[in-house]
């Protein structure tokens, strides 16, 4: 499943496996955790990463309200997920003890889609913006990916070539950039502008 959100340069698409990852090596903060019911919350154990059918974690230990709880996790974009994708139908999920929403529900209630008891939202915890995870994955992809070959390529060139190609793209870049906050500015004025971009 994919998220299309505004990035600070233009659309973005986010993987929910991209998320996945980010939960998976704890890349966020876990310190005086509140989940959005209220419940103070300590994440004893984030669990194993299931790659299969099921939920999204297996094995999860938390403690809530100062009671340990084990089961598994279940990770979504939106709150209403839960019922699209038929998880209260399916007892593959009738162990999920924590829901983790990438982003906040329209209410800040407990959801009316989830039974799930406890739900923690995960944005607010990132160290950096979704559009940076984005970026870093792309640029995993093209150095990693077995097409491009752009790493050893790169590796084979003197280093004042490598510092040109480097050079020329960020200023590539950066140019794009421009344009768009220019065009953000012209089409937004100024004060939108910002509150977007905020």
């Amino acid at each position: 499943m994919i998220a299309k959100i505004e990035g600070e340069y233009g659309p973005l698409t986010i993987s929910e496996r991209m998320v996945q990852k980010i939960w998976a090596k704890g890349d966020f903060r876990k310190s005086d955790l509140k989940t959005l019911e209220g419940a103070h919350l300590e994440i004893l154990d984030l669990g194993q990463w299931n790659l299969l059918a099921g939920p999204d974690f297996k094995q999860v230990s938390i403690k809530v309200d100062g009671k340990v709880k084990y089961g598994d996790a279940e990770l979504h974009f939106f709150d209403s997920d839960w019922e699209t994708h038929n998880h209260g139908s399916d007892p593959a999920f009738n162990n999920v003890i924590l829901h983790i929403l990438v982003f906040p529900p329209k209410i800040r209630k407990r959801s009316i889609w989830c039974s799930i008891e406890h739900t923690l939202l995960l944005l607010d915890l990132l160290p950096q913006g979704l559009e940076s995870y984005a970026e870093e994955e792309a640029l995993g992809a093209l150095i990693s990916g077995d097409e491009t070959g752009l790493e050893e390529s790169l590796l084979e060139q003197t280093f004042e070539v490598r510092m040109t190609l480097l050079v020329e793209s960020a200023r590539k870049r950066w140019k794009a950039k421009v344009a768009y906050a220019k065009g953000r500015l012209d089409t937004l004025g100024w004060e939108e502008a910002c509150h977007h971009t905020a």
